[in-house]
């Protein structure tokens, strides 16, 4: 296969996994704030 397909073979997983993170750290966060609110 080409190399213009690894590249954006290689760009789609990049952003798949800095989406992956970006909504893993929201929820992790909101998490930590709705049990920061109830604990106190």
């Amino acid at each position: 296969m080409g190399r213009l397909f690894w590249k954006f073979f290689l760009v789609f997983w990049l952003s798949v996994l800095t989406a992956g993170i970006g909504v893993g750290a929201a929820v992790w966060l909101w998490h930590n704030t709705q049990t920061r609110e109830t604990a106190s």
